[in-house]
């Protein structure tokens, strides 16, 4: 942290610091990688630069400065070159030399999360899209990455946390009325001590940062109590705040949101949903669900 710190004191001798705009009133700080690999830390930083794409050059070198500390790693290494950016309508493109591929497995998602979630914290980015060259970035099962924002992360995701993972889902989110499904691929970051049916439940309480109008279809006022699967059967309990969430979703459009997107998943089937241990029969009519089980039911996405 020494060496860190003394940059940042560098550099603002130097040229006198402002304060970064930032998107809450948390501090301000630059993700760097653990020395293990594992997880990320936050250093708390302050911006020097006042033009908006002044900021963004400074802190695209911040993060790509050695750091002669064993304790940190700087998320961009030298050897993946210069990184161009756009800024258009509160999206910031950055484009890596192809040497980006060269980053695999957990070292890759390490180096998209800290530098996506240190652009995320000004006020005038939401959102935050990996480019190689002229083509966007895809991941290991080449689906693309697509744009990342603040609701991109689970807030453990990223804090010194360890067995990082990330996935391509197919989710089912409630159109602007709250009548239809929007269904989308999203690259989704998590921890894989969690279960995917746990990873899709709690992405769907999140907005998914997208300009179709797509919205959560769960309330985080709605807790789950439990999450679990057999024989291709996810069993979701709930809790009463389903049945009141006032997000302007309609009640069938949540119940499908949650069993499209659970079903979309390999080895489930089925999904059987209970409000507080209660079988929520009668909860969507005219269903063909049988003794509390529901299938999935593709009449409500709209095309």
């Amino acid at each position: 942290m020494t060496i860190i710190l003394g940059l940042v004191i560098l550099i603002c001798a130097t040229a006198g610091c402002s304060q970064a705009l930032v998107a809450d009133n948390s501090s301000f700080g630059i993700y760097y990688i653990n020395g293990s690999q594992t997880g990320l830390e936050k250093i708390e930083y302050t911006v020097v630069s006042d033009v908006t794409s002044d900021v963004i050059k400074e802190l695209l070198a911040i993060l790509s400065t050695e750091v002669l500390d064993d304790e940190y790693i700087n998320p961009i290494p030298a050897e993946l070159g210069t990184v161009d950016f756009d800024l258009a309508d509160n999206n910031l493109i950055l484009r890596f030399e192809p040497e980006y591929t060269q980053l695999t497995g957990t070292r890759e998602i390490l180096t998209r999360s800290a530098v996506a979630k240190t652009f995320l914290q000004l006020d005038y980015i939401s959102s935050v899209v990996f480019y190689i060259g002229d083509e966007p970035l895809k991941g290991k099962d080449g689906n693309v990455v697509g744009a990342m924002t603040s609701d991109s992360f689970l807030d453990t995701f990223g804090e010194n946390e360890e067995a990082l993972e990330s996935g391509t889902f197919t989710m089912y989110y409630s159109s602007e009325d709250g009548q239809g499904l929007i269904k989308k691929k999203r690259l989704l970051h998590f921890n894989n001590t969690m279960s995917k049916e746990s990873v899709v439940l709690t992405y769907l309480a999140r907005d998914p940062g997208s300009d179709d109008g797509a919205k959560a279809v769960l309330s985080p006022n709605v807790k789950v109590l439990s999450v679990t699967s057999k024989d291709g059967i996810c069993y979701v309990k709930l809790d009463a705040n389903f049945l009141s969430q006032q997000t302007g979703v309609a009640t069938e459009t949540a119940v499908y949101g949650i069993v499209d997107s659970l079903t979309s998943l390999d080895d489930i089937g089925k999904v059987e949903l209970s409000i507080e241990g209660t079988p929520a029969e009668g909860v969507v009519p005219d269903t063909d669900k049988v003794s509390g089980l529901y299938e999935k039911n593709d009449s409500l996405v709209i095309k």
